[in-house]
């Protein structure tokens, strides 16, 4: 459990690490201001003990302020940064250390006692805006996110409540959106589990500007609304989004996958 949560918590550090290679950054390696990623994102891509690829820990990781990061929307930590280590302070545990070995402005890689972790910074909703079409949508993207609200009546406590979920794949996964109409999810994981590229449909509506897509062998003639989902998007970045009010009550379901080339 503790080496578990030590790599939880080792990504942190590299949050914070990109400073040493920017260029507006005179200070060098091992200088680091942790002021300048606050309201940055983040997640670990790929995670190494003794050499080899192991499957975590993978988060999504939201830097709030020069002090305080959230790990997968719920775990709050908080962290120190001298020179080139990472003092991290988990609740009810002693101070951690984390040593970052080099980064860029949107990449991270550190040594933790177990193992290296590598992490990638992850683009906001910035570049051209385009409007979603089949053409625009078409080629490669990395999934970088994903975001799940449930508001839905709890009745052991007699009132509304919402469920977040916020996470990210482990590996870094790809989905190729081809014009034929398969979409091929790829995983970097895919040899370490012995499966295969997912092959899957999907398809656009030039109408209402949604897109769909599904697990099923081949696409059926007529898809269900309810695999319709909005899109936004840029030259470089892609959010879809699907909502789902509750047939039965006023709860809903809020949908939400991001993604960046």
């Amino acid at each position: 459990m503790k080496k578990t949560l030590f790599f939880a918590f080792a990504l942190v550090a590299s949050a914070i690490a990109f400073t040493a290679c920017d260029k507006n950054n005179p200070g060098g390696p091992g200088n680091y201001d942790a002021k300048d990623y606050a309201g940055t994102k983040w997640r670990i891509d790929s995670c190494l003990e003794n050499g080899t690829a192991v499957h975590g820990p993978h988060f999504f990781i939201d830097v709030k302020t020069d002090k305080e990061v959230i790990l997968n929307g719920y775990d709050t930590t908080t962290y120190a940064i001298t020179g080139d280590v990472m003092t991290i302070h988990p609740d009810a545990e002693e101070p951690w250390e984390v040593k970052i070995l080099k980064a860029t402005k949107d990449y991270a890689e550190l040594q933790a006692q177990f193992g290296t972790l590598y992490l990638s910074r992850i683009p906001e909703m910035e570049g051209a805006k385009l409007t979603p079409s089949m053409q625009n949508i078409c080629g490669q993207w990395k999934w970088d996110w994903y975001y799940t609200e449930i508001y839905h009546w709890v009745y052991d406590w007699e009132k509304w409540y919402t469920d977040y979920t916020i996470g990210t794949t482990a590996g870094v996964e790809t989905w190729e959106f081809r014009a034929d109409g398969k979409l091929i999810q790829t995983n970097t994981m895919d040899a370490m589990w012995e499966s295969k590229p997912r092959v899957l449909w999907w398809a656009f509506s030039e109408s209402s500007k949604q897109i769909a897509w599904g697990y099923e062998e081949t696409r059926p003639e007529e898809i269900p609304d309810s695999y319709w989902m909005s899109v936004e998007l840029t030259d470089h970045v892609m959010h879809f989004k699907k909502y789902e009010p509750s047939q039965h009550d006023e709860g809903y379901q809020d949908h939400r996958w991001y993604f960046s080339r």
